[in-house]
């Protein structure tokens, strides 16, 4: 049940992103809560899954967007490359080393996006990185509120990773259910 919630969350997400922020935003920035939640979902759970909700997401964002198909998916898979960096002990820190990497994602992302489309990187940097580091201000202050969920995700996830296979206590007569 919680990869079916992720997936509603990360669906509603897109759909925020898509529909309803750009006719938000007041400096032409907007948080990509899409990457957030990749990026999360990633150091969370490893690459491998990582990878294959970047991938799913990004097609959905590019069926939402009209963008060509697999641009997304691709921006969001070096999402997910960066969120592998993040897979060490030293994520013990706690949110500091999740908000590097949302900013660090965004710009890649962003990066990915405009080379993707044929853009002339040396030609946009100035203007990229000024637009990718607002935008990356913004997932960096998403990623408190989306951890809190993303964990919850995980640690559920974990419990029923540990429950599969193992016998469950007679209920028999007189025993509650839990």
């Amino acid at each position: 049940m919680p990869r079916p919630l992720l997936a509603l969350t990360i669906a509603a997400a897109a759909l925020l992103q898509a529909a309803v922020l750009p006719d938000l935003t007041l400096l032409q920035v907007r948080p990509n809560l899409v990457l957030v939640l990749v990026l999360l979902w990633t150091i969370a759970r490893g690459t491998r899954e990582g990878a294959l909700w970047a991938f799913g997401a990004g097609l959905f964002l590019d069926l939402l967007t009209l963008a060509p198909l697999g641009l997304h998916a691709l921006a969001l898979l070096s999402v997910a490359g960066v969120a592998a960096l993040c897979r060490t002990p030293r994520f013990r820190l706690g949110l500091l080393l999740p908000m590097a990497a949302a900013l660090a994602a965004t710009v890649l992302h962003d990066a990915v996006l405009l080379v993707a489309q044929g853009g002339d990187l040396g030609r946009l940097l100035p203007s990229l990185l000024r637009l990718s580091l607002l935008t990356g201000l913004l997932d960096l202050v998403a990623v408190p509120i989306s951890y809190l969920y993303v964990a919850w995700l995980n640690r559920w996830v974990v419990r029923l990773e540990e429950t599969i296979g193992r016998p469950q206590p007679p209920r028999g007569p007189g025993r509650s259910i839990r």
